[in-house]
C-alpha cells in the first residue's frame, strides 16, 4: 500500500484504500507509530502524511479511527 501511495501526485490530497484483515491491521501498525487496535469489519482508519513521498514505516499520524455501531 505504501508503494501505491508514493506513486500519487501531491496535488491529490486524499486517497482511500480498501481491503481485508489481517493485511489492514498490519498496514496500520506498520505506518503508525503506536497502532495496536483491532480493526473490525467495516472499520475505518485514517492516516495523515506530510506528502505522498513520505509514506513509510511509522511516519503516519492517526487522523481518525472509526468502528461500526
Amino acid at each position: 500500500m505504501a508503494k501505491i501511495a508514493r506513486c500519487l501526485e501531491d496535488k491529490c490530497q486524499t486517497a482511500a484504500l480498501f481491503g481485508h484483515n489481517p493485511q489492514f491491521e498490519n498496514a496500520a501498525a506498520h505506518l503508525l507509530p503506536r497502532f495496536k487496535e483491532s480493526i473490525p469489519k467495516g472499520g475505518v482508519v485514517a492516516i495523515r502524511f506530510p506528502g505522498w513521498s513520505k509514506v513509510k514505516r511509522k511516519a503516519g499520524t492517526l487522523a481518525g479511527f472509526h468502528t461500526p455501531k
